[in-house]
């Protein structure tokens, strides 16, 4: 054959003329790669010699479909509540501090295979996330849960604890309890009062005054009949019948003033 029939060889650069023999995870046959293409797939390397191999891998793959594909827009929440695990107990991060340095870990197997996490915790319904029993512990099948995130909020260690009656919840399932409002909860634990008479105290409700057999607040009265709020208070702090204090016009002095100020 002429010499100028024959196949060119491609010459390799100089910086691509070290590289891997790697064996095809198809055929088994090795193939060489240079370091360029390493680098270029950011140090990833190759299972497939040729793209009839590539075909073929991909084909017989055995998937679990959770994973994103073209026809998805996103993961399921299986696959994403165990990529979310794994990426939190390995995180370097802000959350390093809440799982790393307290030595939270994940069952080995789920580490390395979803379709035993799947095995394990069954689907993640609509609404649900998971969760562990103990926050002390770590990620296995006796320790976790599927849960509302309300429930998973509740269950935090970082959350305001009130215990009464042998009962420990946060603050903000009392308040859904007792139908108190959490600040006002919060507020009074940290004023100094007990568990028993921050929760059992009824909450405030504002005192109603009786005028010509209608009861109304004083902030109803006062807009009522054109006065200030602080006026009345005043009023009615020196002694003065709530009609009176209602009725009586206030003094020249300061009515103008007063009554920009209802205005």
């Amino acid at each position: 054959m002429p010499e100028s029939t024959l196949p060119r060889k491609r010459s390799l650069r100089p910086h691509c003329k070290t590289g891997k023999t790697l064996t095809c995870a198809v055929c088994g046959n090795p193939f060489y790669v240079p370091k360029c293409r390493l680098k270029r797939q950011g140090g990833r390397a190759p299972k497939y010699c040729s793209v009839s191999c590539r075909t073929v891998g991909q084909t017989n793959r055995v998937t679990h479909g959770q994973a994103r594909r073209r026809s998805q827009k996103r993961v399921s929440k299986t696959y994403a509540a165990w990529l979310g695990m794994k990426s939190r107990v390995k995180s370097e991060g802000r959350h390093k501090r809440w799982y790393k340095d307290k030595n939270i870990t994940i069952d080995p197997e789920w580490t390395v295979s979803f379709e035993a996490f799947f095995r394990d915790m069954g689907e993640c319904t609509e609404g649900m996330t998971l969760d562990r029993l103990d926050g002390t512990k770590g990620y296995y099948k006796e320790n976790c849960r599927w849960i509302t995130q309300k429930e998973q909020n509740r269950n935090n260690p970082r959350n305001f604890l009130i215990t009464l009656d042998g009962r420990t919840q946060c603050a903000g399932a009392w308040a859904e309890e007792t139908g108190l409002n959490e600040g006002v909860i919060r507020k009074r634990i940290k004023g100094g009062w007990d568990s028993a008479s921050a929760l059992l105290t009824p909450k405030w409700t504002p005192r109603l005054y009786t005028v010509d057999g209608e009861m109304k607040t004083l902030r109803e009265w006062a807009t009522v009949f054109g006065k200030t709020i602080s006026i009345l208070k005043q009023r009615l702090k020196r002694g003065w019948r709530i009609e009176d204090a209602l009725r009586q016009p206030i003094h020249t002095k300061f009515a103008s003033f007063h009554h920009k100020k209802a205005a």
